[in-house]
């Protein structure tokens, strides 16, 4: 169901069923955090009665009913993470105080070290905790977000960032910046092009965008390029061609050929029927992408450019 951005909800990245229910003492961290657990944590209960108070924080330190405050009680510890030959050291407050799959995975205990003398994970270069499949792009891109989304670097963040940090946030259900992404690259100046907002929304998850981006490709007067087909599979290539022959029996012209609003409106509901009809996204979604995603093709030329 879509929240109230029109965003439909990411699927979750879930492990395989044949996963132990209850993480080991010895796994890492990662590993760990991608074993469902049996239940969620307990949260603490403060007060008495009736209507007690429930809190996501930590409970009174000693005696003096202290709390430690959910968002200006920092953890001033530095994490070192590694992707792929690359390693990172940074602070592990960014981490631990955004909703998703890192802050699951610092709550979780530590692996036991069985009588070995090791220090924990993410604490030095070869204790580093490994981050897969990320690529260095998308990880310095999350991590430029955490670091500079309150300064002015904000206002210049280019589109390929946003595209890197859709991807990222997507893989590690970090929802709010997930929304964010999603945001920026919709509203960015040059459009993105239709065929790479398909590529993106599939791989992404970005139901809403299917419809829209199937419409502007159908309402397009040149066919699809050799290039584009490539990208866009064979079962979504052929919906396609399908769906522009049915758009031109129809007899209607294009909305790009009208100077009325109100015709304009009326064509492109027409156009958005037969799509739906032919290109529903539950449809379309099952089987697009299987090579193409991976074969580190570039996109389509403007008018906006770059590569996954």
């Amino acid at each position: 169901m879509a929240d109230a951005s029109g965003v439909a909800p990411m699927a979750p990245t879930s492990p395989p069923s044949s996963r132990p229910s209850e993480p080991s003492s010895t796994m890492t961290l990662m590993e760990k955090a991608q074993t469902p657990l049996t239940q969620a944590p307990p949260k603490f209960i403060f007060g008495t009665g009736s209507n007690p108070t429930s809190f996501n924080f930590d409970p009174p330190v000693g005696n003096e009913g202290l709390y430690r405050h959910p968002k200006y009680y920092m953890d001033t510890d530095m994490v070192v993470f590694r992707v792929n030959n690359c390693l990172y050291r940074v602070h592990k407050h960014f981490f631990t105080s955004e909703a998703g799959f890192f802050k699951d995975m610092f709550a979780l205990p530590q692996p036991v070290n069985e009588g070995k003398e090791k220090p924990e994970e993410g604490t030095t270069d070869e204790a580093a905790i490994t981050i897969p499949d990320v690529t260095r792009k998308e990880f310095e891109a999350l991590l430029d977000f955490f670091y500079h989304r309150e300064s002015s670097k904000e206002e210049t963040r280019s589109l390929d960032q946003w595209v890197s940090l859709l991807s990222i946030s997507t893989r590690f259900q970090l929802d709010r910046i997930r929304r964010r992404a999603i945001s920026e690259i919709e509203g960015h100046n040059p459009q993105l092009h239709a065929v790479d907002k398909v590529v993106l929304a599939v791989k992404h998850s970005v139901e809403p965008w299917l419809i829209p981006a199937y419409c502007d490709i159908c309402e397009r007067c040149e066919p699809l390029a050799d290039q584009e087909a490539e990208k866009l599979g064979a079962v979504t290539t052929a919906r396609l061609a399908r769906a522009r022959e049915l758009l031109r029996k129809s007899g209607r012209p294009f909305p790009l050929l009208m100077d009325s609003t109100d015709s304009k409106k009326a064509s492109r509901k027409n156009t958005e029927s037969i799509v739906a009809q032919v290109l529903a996204p539950s449809k379309a979604v099952q089987g697009l992408f299987s090579t193409q995603i991976s074969s580190g093709l570039p996109l389509s030329a403007p008018p906006a450019t770059f590569k996954f």
